[in-house]
């Protein structure tokens, strides 16, 4: 338990701890929010190892969206002490998930390439198996970013190609779609493709 005394002693149990530094945080993000910076930075470097891992996630993507969405700045005003949230992401966000599974496409074998996995109605029944590009859209082009053209009449560009998600792993299963960390986005992203004979 962390202990905060002022006038008289106050238990503050780390899950109360947490949800108050996350609420400072949002509170500090919202456009027009007169906030002294250097204060704000100082805390929220002392308290961040004081924080549940749970806390950090969400206070990091807090950050990150508040970052996204400024750009380019809201009609409400610009987010306030931008420079600061930036570095501050880029000090305390957590390093890339590490796993344990083959990253491989389950059906060339090729290694270092963007893949993705089946999921609820795709070929694959139990979603375990991986594929490349080149094996799931032979007949496609799915860019640098790894997304893909649907045809009409959604016609929109997404990272889910003909049904299949992003396989982005950790540990030995792989992230949900909708709960990547920012690191492994960028991870996943930055892989190519294809290969280069494509």
């Amino acid at each position: 338990m962390l202990k905060f005394v002022k006038d008289s002693e106050v238990v503050v149990k780390a899950n109360d701890f947490g949800l108050l530094v996350e609420e400072l945080v949002r509170d500090s993000l919202r456009p027009k929010r007169n906030i002294d910076a250097n204060w704000l930075d100082g805390k929220l470097c002392e308290w961040w190892p004081k924080l549940l891992e749970y806390y950090q996630r969400h206070i990091i993507q807090d950050i990150e969206l508040a970052i996204m969405l400024d750009d380019p700045p809201r009609p409400s005003g610009p987010l306030q002490h931008k420079e600061m949230w930036v570095r501050f992401v880029k000090d305390f966000r957590p390093a890339r998930s590490t796993f344990t599974i083959d990253y491989c496409c389950g059906k060339c074998k090729t290694k270092n390439v963007k893949l993705w996995r089946g999921v609820h109605g795709c070929p694959d029944d139990s979603g375990n198996k991986l594929l490349c590009a080149t094996c799931l859209a032979p007949d496609d082009v799915v860019d640098d970013e790894g997304r893909w053209q649907e045809p009409p009449p959604h016609s929109m560009r997404t990272d889910q190609v003909k049904g299949w998600l992003p396989a982005v792993p950790v540990g030995d299963t792989y992230w949900g779609y909708s709960s990547v960390p920012s690191q492994d986005i960028e991870w996943w992203i930055a892989l190519p493709t294809y290969t280069k004979e494509k």
